[in-house]
């Protein structure tokens, strides 16, 4: 019985050696082995993992939207958010006016600033001139970015003449 103990410690010893010595050769297949194991125990998780996370962040979002007393967050966003961008816009609007105020005016200012230097010898040819001025229509165009905006016809000075006229007749 002894004989047969040694016999099987020596074998087992054998054994054991001989497979250490096999485990360099075989360090390739191992880490192919682990790492196809972890990759098929990802896979089978990945449903799980995907559910888990969902859960997750809905619980926050709901525990969040109790807290808040919100039931529909589109409502939240159209009451609490939606409704003062327009009173933002309006702010704004009023903001900037005094500045495209006088951007305007300037503007204006260039279209009006005509010099008329009429040529004439006599008062009678400058009463003339002066009175076929301001009883033309005048053409106005309005351009934005190289584009026509707006046309308007005038005839300045109109009111004042039928004013004057109705003045000079009466006398």
């Amino acid at each position: 019985m002894i004989n047969k103990a040694k016999e099987t410690a020596r074998l087992f010893s054998t054994n054991l050696v001989e497979s250490l010595k096999s485990i360099p050769g075989q360090m390739v297949s191992i880490g192919k082995n682990i790492v196809q194991g972890v990759w098929n125990g990802i896979k089978s998780m990945a449903s799980t993992f995907t559910n888990n996370v969902k859960n997750f962040f809905g619980g926050i979002v709901d525990s969040a939207k109790s807290a808040l007393g919100i039931h529909s967050p589109s409502r939240e966003m159209r009451d609490e958010v939606g409704k003062w961008i327009p009173a933002g816009v309006g702010v704004g609007i009023e903001d900037e006016m005094p500045a495209l105020k006088q951007k305007f005016e300037e503007g204006m200012s260039d279209l009006t600033n005509v010099k008329f230097t009429p040529k004439v010898d006599t008062i009678a040819q400058l009463s003339n001139s002066i009175s076929n001025m301001v009883q033309r229509n005048i053409e106005v165009v309005f351009n934005v970015d190289g584009r026509e905006f707006n046309r308007q016809v005038v005839a300045p000075y109109q009111d004042e003449i039928k004013r004057y006229n109705n003045i000079r007749r009466t006398y």
